[in-house]
């Protein structure tokens, strides 16, 4: 996935600090590759509402503040219909590899976008 290789390619571009978790998903996928999968795909859909949210990414076009571009990923991951882009998909996927596994990521989901939400809103004023 191209999108994929670019959110990868930007957290690498980062340093030391994110090494470690790609190495781990690594060794993980050896020991259960559908989990890691989740949490591979889980942890890139996050970094890169994130970097949105905070700045270190585009605001896509569609949107007019990083508030209200989280605000839209909070009510789809409540509804997961109607996907309009990147992030949307990568989300529904998520669900999906969660629900597959049976585990319920709908409240982790909506505690760390709601902080997200919140950092959105901060943004430049300190």
């Amino acid at each position: 996935m191209l999108e994929k290789s670019k959110i990868r390619h930007r957290l690498v571009s980062r340093g030391k600090n994110y090494s470690w978790i790609f190495r781990s998903i690594e060794v993980y996928k050896k020991i259960d590759y559908k989990k890691a999968d989740l949490l591979e795909n889980y942890y890139y859909l996050m970094r890169f509402i994130d970097d949105v949210a905070d700045g270190q990414a585009q605001l896509p076009a569609s949107f007019f503040s990083e508030e209200e571009y989280v605000d839209t990923k909070i009510n789809f991951s409540k509804t997961l219909s109607n996907p309009k882009d990147f992030a949307d998909y990568m989300m529904m996927r998520s669900f999906q590899s969660a629900y597959d596994l049976g585990i319920d990521i709908s409240l982790e989901t909506s505690n760390i976008l709601e902080s997200m939400l919140f950092d959105s809103k901060r943004k430049g004023k300190f």
